[in-house]
């Protein structure tokens, strides 16, 4: 699952989660202002506990491990996808298309607020501005503007239309109906959305008529006036306030409703930790089924012999390259191993961005002694320690799973593969330039590996020392 679909999946979730508990618990309590909070807080929450990993609170980063032998490392923590647009990459671009049409359709709504705005005057009647329209339109406030035209309504009824419209200029509502579009737009394909954005608009309703009763209009009079707006309402299609007759039920209905009692508090209190808890338990749970799916074995190192069959077919084959010369597997095999200085392996997103797309496989990295070097080596070396063999295993899917360097005799080798057994305790290894001893060592996460370099003979002693007399082992973490 690509990134925007996991992040799509996680915040429509939360917002039908939210929802559910607004439609069952909240909607018919007279708390209009707290239903407010509560449905903004929705599409705020939404949109960014999905940037949230709350996975790693309760983790902790593992030390690595060390017993001598097996450098456990699997390489392919992420496979190689197939070339071409995967089912998730359809459904991203589809989604995407939405976003942009549904963005275009909020743009022109805009736009036709603006030419209102523009073909209006500043006009006011007594203590209320608003801008005077000669279109054929309900009245309705966006922003810090109230919009009519004042030759399509009685004088009698200004004044509950401007005490109503007004409350909406003060409020700021237009708020909530942006947040609402701006759902819709990326997140058109959930009908829950769409629920969503239709009670907001009520809710803002709702308050905005118990204020208006709140400061002394007449029920039934202001009703009638409501039910008058209705001739005009199919005209007014921006996302200024909408009139119809089953809207206009539901106003009257709450209108008329007792006001609920306080205990009804309790609600909102047991319902919005509830629906992040569970929201949060869901990505929880979504990330250990991933972290189920690619997870590595730890470092160690074993003395059992190397599995004979340690090659396999590949489809993509990981990019090979001998003192900075690209070459190919059977290059590597005739590779006389008492030339061989040193041996990296760069996986993930650091062979990618060196490399380019062909290192997609992984990188094995091969570096030769000089001549000079060679010279030096002239002291006879015990049997053990003469490498005889380089063996460079893969995985169908064509990612480096590891390498392995066998000694003349099969008694051991230093393996970078993906199991563990076997204990030789006099191993060197150095974690980002710090050196681990072996109590220090404890389960490591492979995923934060971006590197393995492994160093041997003349070339460990150069440069670690006495200490390096039995190779060593470098192994680069990912920067956070």
């Amino acid at each position: 699952m690509t990134p925007l679909l996991l992040y799509l999946l996680k915040a429509n979730l939360a917002l039908i989660l939210f929802y559910a508990g607004y439609y069952g618990w909240l909607r018919k309590l007279t708390f209009y202002s707290l239903n407010r909070c509560y449905l903004l807080f929705a599409i705020v929450f939404a949109a960014v506990f999905p940037f949230f990993h709350p996975e790693k609170w309760f983790t902790q980063t593992p030390d690595i491990p060390v017993s001598l032998g097996t450098v456990l490392v699997e390489l392919n923590s992420s496979p190689v996808r197939n070339s071409g647009p995967d089912l998730s990459q359809w459904l991203s671009y589809g989604i995407g298309c939405g976003i942009i049409c549904f963005g275009i359709l909020l743009i022109i709504k805009l736009i036709g607020i603006g030419r209102i705005h523009f073909n209006s005057v500043p006009s006011s009647w007594s203590v209320y501005p608003f801008r005077k329209s000669d279109e054929g339109i309900s009245p309705f406030a966006f922003w810090k503007n109230i919009y009519l035209n004042p030759a399509l309504h009685p004088t009698h009824e200004f004044e509950k239309i401007f005490k109503h419209e007004y409350i909406h200029v003060q409020k700021l509502h237009s708020l909530d109906i942006l947040m609402a579009e701006l759902v819709r737009v990326f997140f058109w394909y959930n009908p829950v959305v769409w629920l969503l954005g239709k009670s907001i608009r009520e809710n803002i309703e709702f308050m905005t008529d118990d204020a208006v009763l709140n400061s002394g209009i007449d029920r039934k009079s202001y009703q009638y006036s409501l039910l008058q707006s209705i001739r005009f309402s199919q005209s007014n299609t921006l996302i200024g306030n909408h009139f119809n007759l089953n809207n206009l039920k539901t106003r009257i209905m709450m209108m008329n409703k007792q006001r609920s009692s306080g205990r009804q508090l309790g609600k909102y209190v047991l319902l919005v930790p509830a629906v992040m808890i569970g929201s949060l338990i869901f990505t929880i749970t979504k990330a250990n089924d991933t972290q189920a799916e690619t997870k590595i074995t730890a470092v160690s190192i074993t003395t059992s012999p190397i599995p004979a069959d340690t090659t396999k077919p590949v489809k993509v084959q990981p990019l090979m390259i001998v003192d900075g010369v690209k070459t190919d597997k059977k290059s590597i095999d005739q590779l006389d191993p008492e030339v061989i200085k040193s041996v990296s392996v760069i996986k993930d997103k650091s062979a990618v961005e060196t490399y380019g797309a062909e290192a997609a496989g992984g990188v094995i990295l091969i570096t030769t002694k000089s001549k000079e070097e060679m010279a030096k080596e002239i002291k006879p070396v015990k049997k053990s320690e003469t490498v005889s063999k380089v063996n460079i295993r893969e995985k169908e899917e064509g990612a480096i799973s590891g390498i392995n360097i066998q000694s003349a005799n099969d008694s051991s080798a230093i393996t970078i593969r993906g199991h563990k057994n076997g204990e030789i305790p006099d191993a060197v290894f150095y974690v980002n330039g710090e050196k681990y001893e072996k109590e220090k060592m404890k389960q490591l996460n492979p995923n934060v590996i971006r590197s393995v370099t492994v160093l041997k003979g003349q070339h460990a002693l150069d440069k670690y020392g006495e200490e390096g007399k039995n190779g060593v082992i470098e192994i680069n973490l990912k920067e956070d």
